[in-house]
């Protein structure tokens, strides 16, 4: 009778090393905070030119 280490078949398809299976699964994360900071950094920098230009710090505090 065959053993079943013999009836196995070999491994088809894309295959993952032990190595590189944690950064592997933290991909999909990486990729939503990378979409969530874009629209924020986007906001930011759509802003800074509406902000009005701020006065020195001399002349905004009374010195004497």
């Amino acid at each position: 009778m065959a053993s079943t280490a013999t009836l196995r078949k070999p491994a088809s398809g894309f295959r993952i090393s032990r190595k590189m299976l944690p950064y592997v699964l933290s991909l999909p994360a990486l990729l939503v905070c990378i979409g969530i900071l874009i629209p924020f950094f986007t906001a930011v920098i759509y802003s800074v030119p509406a902000l009005p230009p701020q006065p020195a710090l001399g002349a905004a505090v009374q010195l004497g």
